[in-house]
């Protein structure tokens, strides 16, 4: 009788406790994300009419969700052979304007060469079409330690900095796959997520 009693007593106050979290958090609900609008990362207010004719604009209405192909990867020098204009050292500059930022694209990495190739098939051409003169850099973890993901961000950012004054830094993981070409990989004055959903979780 007295274990009955417990039983039901516990059961009472672990559905008081949860039903009174769920309260609370639907009360104070505050939606922190920020919805970056392509047309907002291009604001050119503060340019001379004269500056703005050289900055690439890329046209958004040409800009879509792409179907990748998560199955077949490029071999590394076919990648090079498909698209001719990145540079050795993974690198694209825009010939006939100004890219309206110089950005660094920082893949922390180990032994997921499968994944890294779709991504820089994926990547190359979604940036080009973006028109931002860009650099990835593969940052690499070598031995058998733990995979310090934080550490080598930290080692691809000091190192970026070695080539160019960048005015934006991205960090990518090798297995996250951009589906959209409006996402522009460009920064404003907010720190963004460019992966606020994702397939595996039904975009939420």
């Amino acid at each position: 009788m007295f274990l009955a009693s417990l039983k039901k007593y516990a059961f009472f106050s672990v559905s008081t406790i949860y039903f009174a979290m769920l309260f609370f958090s639907l009360v104070n609900y505050k939606d922190h994300c920020i919805f970056t609008h392509p047309k907002t990362l291009l604001d050119f207010s503060h340019k001379s009419a004269s500056e703005v004719l050289d900055i690439c604009q890329p046209k958004l209405e040409n800009l879509d969700v792409t179907n990748i192909d998560i199955v077949n990867a490029f071999p590394i020098p076919e990648l090079a052979e498909k698209y001719p204009f990145v540079k050795k050292g993974g690198h694209f500059s825009p010939k006939d304007c100004k890219s309206y930022q110089k950005v660094a694209i920082i893949v922390p990495y180990r032994d997921r060469l499968h994944h890294l190739k779709i991504l820089l098939n994926r990547l190359h051409p979604m940036l080009f079409k973006q028109q931002i003169e860009y650099r990835i850099f593969i940052i690499e973890q070598s031995g058998n330690d733990r995979f310090n993901r934080g550490k080598l961000m930290n080692v691809g950012f000091t190192e970026a900095l070695k080539y160019e004054n960048f005015d934006c830094f991205v960090f990518h993981d090798a297995d996250l796959l951009p589906e959209n070409d409006k996402n522009l990989y460009l920064c404003d004055n907010n720190v963004r997520q460019l992966s606020s959903a994702i397939d595996e979780m039904r975009y939420q």
